[in-house]
């Protein structure tokens, strides 16, 4: 089985149709999707395989999220549904050259206590994959890591989520990381880091470069969920072994820039021509 800790909001794109022009109103697009990290790392594990997420739904707001996580092999049978708290709200503003701003509001997962991680953590074995968003604050993290068995997973989010718990970093099996977030955690000995770079991936074992994947980047019509989907989907394939599971999990992150949700669904995966993406493995 595969747990997933981690936040789950809503998703507000704003697409600008031109450049961003500060300080005055912007034409522009706005749509709102189901989004967070811990949901779509487990949305796009549920593509494959039956996974556990266990996160908190701040109120009724997020009825149609849960339903739709449970029609696609995600539980949320060990999640915090609340029913008078404030929204968990991601923002995304992107204009014709890309990125301009991302802004969250993730403290509803402060809710989570150590009495509902024990609500689940006896149930893992050695055999399962336990993810980690650090949304959740550093006594969470460490709780999890410590109550919980399995291969272990940290997602680092960002920079500034991933500097409080900088020093776990050793205890997981792997970390997902940018490049920004790498130049944090370099020195530290660590197991095995997926690095995500923009036009491919590289693979560190033992703070050691193992085999570099470069890959063709589609123009992105969203954004939002590609590195999400890009781990889920190769955590939900790792008994294929590294070579199959990331070129799957880059065809997936792929077919998640072009649509509009955060995960793609799994005949968005299978229409995604992979030949079109140029995956090279360099093993080094």
């Amino acid at each position: 089985m595969i747990y997933v800790f981690g936040g789950v909001n809503i998703d507000f794109l704003i697409k600008i149709e031109d450049k961003v022009r500060m300080y005055e109103s912007n034409p522009s697009k706005i749509t709102l999707k189901a989004g967070g990290v811990g949901r779509n790392i487990a949305r796009a594990i549920g593509n494959f395989k039956t996974c556990e997420l266990i996160s908190a739904f701040p109120n009724h707001l997020y009825e149609n999220i849960i339903k739709d996580l449970n029609k696609h092999n995600v539980s949320t049978k060990y999640s915090k549904i609340m029913t008078s708290s404030k929204n968990s709200i991601y923002v995304d503003v992107v204009d014709s050259d890309g990125v301009v701003l991302g802004a969250a509001d993730m403290s509803v997962i402060d809710k989570i206590t150590k009495d509902d991680i024990l609500k689940v953590a006896p149930l893992t074995s050695d055999e399962d994959i336990i993810v980690i968003d650090t949304n959740f604050s550093y006594d969470i993290v460490k709780f999890i890591l410590d109550n919980t068995k399995g291969y272990k997973v940290l997602d680092a989010i960002s920079s500034k989520k991933l500097e409080k718990v900088k020093d776990l970093v050793g205890c997981f099996d792997l970390v997902k990381v940018n490049s920004f977030e790498y130049e944090i955690i370099k020195d530290i000995k660590t197991k095995r880091v997926l690095l995500t770079t923009g036009s491919g991936i590289k693979i560190i074992d033992n703070n050691k470069e193992r085999v570099s994947i470069s890959h063709r980047v589609l123009k992105a019509v969203n954004p939002n969920g590609c590195g999400d989907t890009l781990l889920g989907t190769y955590l939900a394939n790792m008994d294929l072994g590294d070579f199959d599971a990331f070129k799957l999990a880059i065809v997936a992150s792929a077919a998640s820039s072009q649509t509009d949700e955060a995960v793609p669904t799994i005949k968005e995966i299978v229409k995604m021509n992979e030949s079109e993406l140029d995956i090279v493995w360099k093993e080094l």
